[in-house]
């Protein structure tokens, strides 16, 4: 079974901490894929798009994915003001497996 992580509705600095240890534990025995809801993003600084993409390249490290269902407009945008899209973010952990 794909666990499944509900991003919250912000993810800025002063929350990376904390959702990086709920991630790391909710995937710890998880041998499968993990899917992340993104619909509630409204709010994502620079410090949640590197936490994102240093949770994609952990699962990586495992020889898993991270997929995205449902991105947020605000999301998308985050990370196009990057220069990135999410296929860009799990293309590049994938290549760290």
């Amino acid at each position: 079974m794909n666990p499944l992580i509900q991003l919250p509705d912000s993810i800025s600095v002063s929350e990376v901490t904390g959702l990086r240890e709920q991630w790391l534990q909710a995937m710890e025995h998880q041998p499968d894929n993990t899917l992340i809801d993104a619909r509630a993003v409204v709010d994502i600084d620079g410090a949640g798009i590197q936490l994102l993409a240093a949770l994609a390249q952990s699962l990586a490290a495992r020889g898993q994915t991270l997929q995205l269902l449902a991105p947020s407009a605000t999301l998308t945008e985050a990370l196009q003001r990057m220069g990135l899209t999410f296929a860009t973010l799990s293309q590049s952990s994938e290549a760290v497996a």
